[in-house]
């Protein structure tokens, strides 16, 4: 038996999902107990999904409740969907040296340097607070040298693989090792998607990261069923990225065609998110307008949930195992290609998915009501905007989900809000 813990946190306007699992055994007492107790510090592995909030102040009291439960300071994964500000400001927090816990494998977005300028874009018209917004420019200059300084075992970057883009320089990279589970806590392994056992094929990046396209995690492949944890990422369109580099040069009198070269180089990196953050900023505007265009979502849900069944924190017996979670990050589904897409590759998970987190925040810019990505119990939206009028959830969207016959869940700042979700899942047999 699997015993899961999932919590979304009340950090305001942000992210911050924690997972848990622990291997009960047929341990009955054990599992009786598992589904009424604090999971954080008895957990055999431990995975975070973005880890921000704006302002930062809600944030760091989650952070601080999490590694003050983990005696440990073990964090097996830490999972980041996109760099928008507000969902990775918590990160130097969770991850710091003396006061936050210990990180095995970071895994994120792939992205190239235009694509990171890019993602800088949406969050360079406002400022945060000091630390956070230096952590923010850093990652978008530098992600991996960034993300190296908190100690890792390794970073793995899961490249977009959508079909028009081709395989975005993959195979011209060196090869180099499938990401491996570590010697400490829960094992694990990583595997292709759609191939059953196969390792990812995986290329290496100069400054040390592993590159891998179609991948999954299968946590505690070792017991009886298993965890899996399944990301998928969403990069903007080659026109878009395209029109952005354009508006960038005309901005900032670039010579035509030069932005590829100049972004190349660090120090002008730098000194797009810093001295030039205004041009940028209104460079993704007028391209993409009020919605990010590349993240990274994540399923987390029982290996093979059509051979189980599962028990959750009110003692409510299921014979399937229909417990799944959809984090989104930023996703665009207002776009039909796009959710079909996003479809196809979760396309042995959908059936399975019973809490569904919300793009953006709830807003109307990332999910279009008609197009219902999947049929959950639960949906959730992270939320506690600071103007009203961003309209965080939407309204529209609020009233669709409910008039399906769904539940609705808003994860704001008050305490009160924490949505927390226990479960037992057991193979029988």
């Amino acid at each position: 038996m699997l015993g899961h813990h999932r919590y979304q946190l009340p950090v305001g306007q942000g992210g911050f999902n924690v997972g848990t699992l622990r291997d009960l055994g047929r341990n009955e007492a054990l599992w009786r107990a598992s589904l009424t107790s604090d999971a954080i510090s008895s957990a055999d592995f431990i995975y975070v999904y973005d880890c921000g909030s704006d302002p930062i102040d809600g944030v760091i009291q989650s952070v601080r409740s999490i590694v003050a439960r983990r005696p440990s300071r073990r964090l097996d994964m830490l999972f980041v969907s996109h760099f928008d500000r507000d969902h990775i400001c918590g990160i130097p927090h969770l991850l710091h040296e003396k006061r936050g816990l210990r990180v095995d494998t970071i895994v994120m977005p792939y992205l190239d340097d235009i694509d990171r300028i890019i993602a800088f874009g949406r969050s360079a018209a406002t400022t945060g607070e000091h630390s956070a917004e230096r952590f923010h420019e850093d990652v978008v200059v530098d992600p991996v040298g960034t993300m190296a300084r908190f100690g890792p075992r390794q970073i793995v970057m899961v490249m977009p693989t959508d079909e028009d883009e081709g395989d975005s320089g993959f195979f011209e990279l060196p090869p180099a090792e499938p990401p491996r589970s570590g010697p400490d806590g829960m094992p694990w392994k990583a595997k292709e998607t759609g191939w059953h056992s196969a390792p990812p094929p995986a290329r290496r990046t100069l400054e040390g990261a592993t590159i891998v396209q179609h991948i999954e995690f299968d946590v505690a492949a070792g017991t009886e069923g298993g965890w899996l944890l399944k990301p998928h990422v969403k990069r903007a369109s080659q026109q878009d990225r395209e029109a952005f580099c354009v508006a960038v040069e005309v901005l900032l009198q670039w010579p035509r065609g030069s932005f590829h070269d100049q972004v190349k180089v660090e120090k002008e990196r730098r000194g797009l998110v810093t001295k030039h953050r205004n041009a940028v900023s209104r460079a993704y505007a007028w391209t993409f307008g009020d919605k990010n265009e590349t993240s990274l979502s994540l399923y987390s849900g029982p290996v093979e949930p059509q051979t189980a069944g599962a028990v959750s924190r009110n003692s409510r017996m299921s014979a399937s195992a229909r417990v799944g979670w959809m984090g989104t990050g930023d996703a665009d589904f207002k776009d039909p290609l796009a959710v079909q897409r996003f479809r196809r590759h979760y396309r042995d998970e959908m059936d399975w998915i019973a809490t569904f987190m919300l793009p953006h925040h709830g807003s109307a810019r990332n999910f279009d009501p008609s197009l219902f990505v999947v049929d959950a119990e639960l949906w959730v939206a992270a939320a506690q905007p600071i103007h009203l009028h961003w309209k965080h959830p939407a309204p529209e969207i609020v009233k669709a989900i409910k008039a399906r016959g769904a539940r609705f869940r808003r994860v704001g700042s008050s305490p009160k809000s924490l949505l927390e979700e226990r479960m037992v899942v057991f193979w029988p047999g």
